[in-house]
């Protein structure tokens, strides 16, 4: 899990509960780094468990998480919670709804 990204893009996902504001890696060659369609399930997912649980989706996981996890793939809590910005109580807690997309997405 070694990806270096050389540039920082951010791009907006509209939905209906407004717009969000995300960060996307792009390496060398301009390729996107980040999967966009992870990404996006990465999000409905936050949103449906907060809908759910009855809490802000901010507090489940900022949108710079979503992009951690869209751009690194990490497969289970362990690999999760040594990326910056992602705690081991968040991958406990709601890694494996979180996991099931990232691992359904290959």
């Amino acid at each position: 899990m070694c990806l270096i990204p050389l540039s920082i893009f951010f791009c907006i996902i509209k939905s209906k509960s407004g717009n969000e504001r995300f960060e996307v890696s792009i390496d060398a060659d301009g390729n996107l780094i980040t999967d966009w369609d992870l990404l996006v399930k990465l999000k409905e997912c936050r949103d449906s468990i907060a809908f759910r649980d009855g809490i802000p989706k901010y507090a489940i996981a900022k949108s710079n998480v979503l992009s951690i996890l869209a751009t690194y793939k990490p497969k289970n809590e362990n690999e999760a919670s040594q990326l910056k910005g992602i705690t081991l109580n968040f991958a406990l807690r709601y890694g494996k709804e979180f996991f099931h997309n990232i691992n359904s997405n290959n």
